[in-house]
């Protein structure tokens, strides 16, 4: 899968490929679209998204835990 999508490490762990940037977003671009993959063990290290809305399209493979953090509920 890695090679036939072309996939390139990820600097949050996994491994990606853009598939879309709104040309007219500048250099973060407005909107962008990723292919993502986690292989067995892989973790996706925590980050915060100021910025922008993250969408999640699950297509195949292992359940998936997604954890998400509310701004000022604590200590993860």
């Amino acid at each position: 899968i890695i090679a036939t999508l072309g996939l390139a490490p990820h600097p949050e762990g996994g491994w990606y490929a853009e598939t879309f940037r709104d040309a007219a977003g500048g250099p973060r671009g407005h909107s962008t679209a990723i292919y993502f993959l986690l292989e067995r063990g892989q973790l996706s290290a925590w980050h915060r998204v100021n910025d922008a809305a993250e969408v999640w399209h699950y297509y195949a493979g292992a359940p998936l835990a997604l954890s998400m953090h509310e701004e000022g509920a604590g200590v993860i």
